[in-house]
């Protein structure tokens, strides 16, 4: 069965509630946003929350400690022990499909209380409720399928109480739940700290259409992947990587190491030898990883990059924009920044502003404020680094 085009695949809008600093939170989002707000405005939190849906729809719910955080709980203290989401996505059909859950505790005996997949509203005139694909309370309900001769209709019971029912979702007649799993499960988060230098020095080994790991473990196999099979685009890397690092000469992947595993090898003008990636600055390595993710083929359904300027002098700055921006046309990109000259970078429709307002988490575009759009063009997109550096930003949304 022909598969969803996922190009058209955006998430539109997400209420949170119980998540960390998250009583009741709720923002809209575009194919490109770049977050901005204080320290302890929501970013991080936003972004852990989407990679936590991510990995429950690979994976059982762990009981108390959230995969890949640093000893992080699934339940925020002081707060209730539970989390729930609606999260609105553009599926290219001619309404948005939400899917919404929630889990609950105590810590140690986590379990889905309910989980549901639903369109927004009717699909066509000829029908007055929303169309339901799924529905489950305490781990039982139903999945409906709409077909050419008649609704199918199938019965549903997991396993285990701390399992999401999309996370089951695997066979392909089941058109909109497989597809809504296949894009969740295609989300990518990463960020400078979460790249692991020790393994990205190592040699790789292949794989078939790889994508670059949230460590980049695999970096010389997603750069040989594009060398063989895509010429074109290894050579568009190799001339932004110029652009951004005037001494680069060239890359190339060779095999090395075991069976199977491949390195890559980089060329500078002042450099007679090849270098490998273990002689290379933590700071060149991440404009690599950032470069290889938005010229990439096929990219995530999702890219989630916090803080992409971390460790990269500004004048790469302008380039790395114009990348990531490029990259929101294939698939939707969603950017954390502290950076004023980095954020100037953006146009105002792209900057979303998050703040803690009342004890919870509020969003903001400064968009929408036409005071603000007079004000830049006044004063000059300067002004926008003076407004983000001041704190201007998060006083306008108030």
């Amino acid at each position: 069965m022909a598969q969803i085009n996922f190009d058209k695949f955006r998430l539109k809008d997400i209420r949170i509630a119980g998540y960390r600093p998250f009583k009741d939170f709720r923002v809209g989002l575009t194919s490109l946003e770049v977050l901005i707000g204080a320290n302890a405005s929501g970013k991080s939190s936003l972004m852990e929350l989407l990679r936590f849906l991510r990995n429950s729809a690979y994976q059982e719910i762990p009981s108390e400690i959230i995969e890949g955080s640093s000893g992080m709980r699934i339940f925020h203290i002081p707060g209730e022990d539970r989390i729930e989401w609606a999260a609105s996505i553009d599926a290219g059909l001619s309404a948005d499909v939400v899917y919404s859950g929630r889990i609950v505790g105590p810590m140690g005996s986590i379990r889905v209380d309910h989980e549901r997949v639903e369109t927004s509203r009717p699909l066509s005139t000829k029908y007055d409720q929303p169309f339901l694909y799924m529905e489950l309370r305490n781990g039982e309900g139903m999945i409906y399928e709409p077909s050419h001769k008649k609704l199918q209709e199938q019965k549903i019971k997991l396993l285990k109480a701390n399992q999401l029912a999309i996370s089951t979702m695997n066979n392909p007649g089941l058109f909109m739940l497989y597809n809504l799993r296949e894009y969740i499960q295609r989300w990518r988060f990463y960020n400078s700290f979460g790249i692991s230098n020790e393994q990205l020095r190592r040699p790789s080994i292949t794989e078939q259409e790889p994508m670059l790991h949230e460590n980049a473990g695999n970096l010389s196999a997603v750069l040989l992947y594009l060398q063989t099979e895509y010429p074109e685009t290894f050579e568009k890397l190799k001339f932004y990587l110029g652009l951004m690092l005037p001494s680069f000469r060239n890359i190339t992947v060779k095999a090395r190491g075991g069976p199977g595993q491949v390195m890559a090898f980089w060329s500078e003008g002042s450099v007679g030898e090849e270098l490998t990636l273990a002689d290379l600055s933590d700071g060149t390595l991440r404009i690599l990883c950032w470069t290889l993710i938005c010229v990439h083929p096929f990219p995530p359904t999702l890219v989630f990059v916090d803080e992409p300027d971390q460790g990269i002098h500004p004048r790469v700055y302008p380039i790395l924009a114009e990348l990531f921006k490029k990259l929101s046309d294939k698939t939707q990109v969603l950017l954390t920044t502290h950076s004023s000259y980095f954020l100037s970078m953006f146009d105002i429709e792209n900057i979303l502003v998050l703040k803690k307002e009342d004890g919870d988490i509020k969003s903001f575009k400064p968009s929408t404020s036409q005071a603000l759009i007079d004000n830049l063009k006044e004063f000059g997109d300067q002004e926008l680094e003076i407004m983000h550096r001041s704190g201007e930003f998060e006083m306008i949304g108030k």
